[in-house]
């Protein structure tokens, strides 16, 4: 019993919140099949009593199965990992860890161990809901495979990130097909595995170059860009507005390119499964323009607050400067976007297998444009026409005279 209590934990991590949540939802479940054998099968409840505990039974049950199926799949895909700034991460920076060797607190891979939790939990799936037992397994690979892409991008193991992208987007497009779908995300995992070396040691790299720059020296870590202006910031504005600084360029083409097609291959999943009619479609098109819509200002709230247009808009009209090409070239990428997020949903083609690439493309266009044309950040800022002003997102604090 001791060694399959271990066994457990190698999966469960110790805390009064995971503790707690393992109880509530493992008692929840034995109490609730135990009174529907004991009410069904003992007592032989019948008529209208039975059917209400019948029903009972199965929306209860099936709920907290799903609970349990994707909690368990976000904590193993979330707590095992030292990329976010915990004392494990500190700690596990300054040691001579090299990815090879077991991580100290947990494996962040799958282990045999997880079967002992996944396997009574898709044999209560089975009884419940039959055939539909099999997405017990698919919902606790796809919980962990989302908490570990979060994790694998932050450590800039772009390639597994991209490729477990859209081997899960066949998966949500296969859902129907239950078997596939679960092959596809075993796919994906094995491409997800390959980046966990690779997203750790960035991250432990990053982590000491920041905060123990000796060891720059003694590990012969390359230099990854950590934020050099972080002294600057204690000084308050406008200095740290003027001085050295990383350098914020546009996110590089390949990137671009390919977040933007799984963005419209995502897209066009969607409006497949949801398979709108034709009374709907102008509700997609809505959808689709208040997207693009989203993630233009996105990139506007980066380039705009901290930089002013150097005439107001009545200094425009009274100087006769409608347009400053200096200043304005940073709103021709959003316009773009969001003119084609209108105009391409909107062509003269009818048909259901047009009107979801329509709309797909129409967001992956728009996409590509917000995160690929020009102006970048920095040479907008040292090269444009603008002045610079105070922004109360930075928690910025101004210059004071001691």
């Amino acid at each position: 019993m001791k060694w399959l209590y271990s066994q457990f934990r190698l999966v469960l991590p110790r805390g009064p919140v995971i503790d707690t949540c393992v109880v509530f939802i493992g008692g929840a479940i034995i109490l609730l099949e135990c009174a529907y054998v004991l009410i069904i099968d003992v007592f032989h409840a019948s008529g209208g009593w039975a059917i209400e505990v019948q029903t009972f039974w199965e929306i209860m049950g099936n709920g907290l199965i799903v609970i349990a199926t994707l909690g368990y799949g976000l904590i193993r895909g979330l707590l095992f990992y030292p990329v976010v700034p915990t004392a494990y991460w500190k700690w596990l920076a300054i040691t001579p860890y090299t990815g090879v060797a077991p991580l100290p607190k947990g494996p962040i891979r799958l282990v045999w161990q997880d079967l002992l939790i996944v396997t009574p939990l898709t044999a209560l799936g089975v009884w419940h809901m039959g055939r539909g037992g099999i997405y017990v397994p698919c919902g606790v690979l796809g919980a962990y495979l989302l908490a570990s892409l979060f994790f694998i991008g932050t450590g800039s193991a772009f390639g597994p990130l991209y490729g477990a992208l859209y081997f899960m987007t066949a998966a949500f497009l296969l859902t129907g097909i239950p078997y596939v779908c679960l092959v596809l995300l075993v796919v994906a995992y094995a491409i997800v595995r390959l980046g966990f070396r690779t997203s750790i040691m960035n991250s432990l790299s990053l982590k000491e170059i920041d905060e123990y720059p000796g060891l720059l020296m003694t590990r012969n870590l390359a230099y990854k860009g950590s934020d050099n202006s972080r002294p600057l910031k204690a000084s308050g504005w406008p200095w740290e507005r003027l001085g050295p600084k990383t350098v914020r360029r546009l996110v590089p083409l390949w990137h671009a390119v390919t977040l933007s097609v799984w963005a419209g291959l995502f897209y066009w999943v969607c409006i497949t499964k949801a398979d709108p009619t034709p009374a709907d479609r102008a509700d997609v098109m809505y959808w689709t323009l208040g997207l693009v819509a989203v993630f233009s200002a996105g990139r506007l709230l980066v380039y705009l607050p901290q930089n002013r247009p150097p005439l107001s808009l009545m200094g425009r009209l009274g100087t006769g400067r409608l347009i400053i090409p200096g200043y304005d070239r940073v709103f021709v990428a959003p316009l773009l976007a969001v003119s084609i997020a209108y105009a391409l949903p909107r062509l003269p083609f009818d048909g259901s297998v047009l009107f979801p690439l329509l709309n797909a493309g129409a967001l992956g266009a728009g996409f590509l444009c917000v995160l690929a044309i020009g102006p970048s950040y920095s040479n907008w800022e040292l090269t444009g026409d603008q002045r610079l002003a105070v922004c109360n997102f930075g928690n910025q604090q101004l210059y004071k005279k001691l």
